[in-house]
């Protein structure tokens, strides 16, 4: 071959070349356009779906925080209510006890004759026992 046909040679696999990497990349660029309108689908599918269940689980956050700062805001009542009804249920059993003591006071020397008598009497199984008659046949 002459010398001037090898570089038509080389010019020709030159551009060979370029055509088929213009080909890959318009191909590429195809592909990724393709896969951009993919991902937005998607994305666009999963906020669509998940919207409604964010904004629940917002309002329920929003919901429990409401609810502790009503029962923050509330302990020191139920602490002052607890603590008032320690002090009655205390006072209340004094009075009890008074009462109790009262109440006992014109009893305690009844009490202390029957506990008296109680030493002199004999045991259960001390004490004779009642004889029965013995069972009629039937007829």
């Amino acid at each position: 071959m002459q010398e001037g046909n090898w570089g038509l040679v080389l010019l020709g696999a030159i551009t060979l070349v370029l055509v088929v990497q213009t080909a890959a990349l318009i191909s590429m660029a195809l592909a990724s356009r393709r896969l951009a309108e993919r991902a937005q689908t998607l994305e666009h599918e999963l906020r669509s779906e998940l919207a409604p269940s964010l904004a629940r689980l917002s309002r329920l956050a929003q919901n429990a925080e409401e609810v502790s700062d009503r029962v923050v805001a509330a302990l020191p009542q139920i602490e002052d209510a607890v603590a008032d009804a320690a002090d009655n249920i205390q006072r209340a059993n004094r009075m009890f006890e008074r009462a109790e003591d009262l109440l006992s006071r014109p009893l305690r020397p009844i009490a202390r004759g029957l506990a008296f008598l109680q030493a002199f009497r004999r045991p259960e199984n001390e004490r004779p026992r009642p004889v029965l008659p013995a069972p009629r046949p039937e007829p």
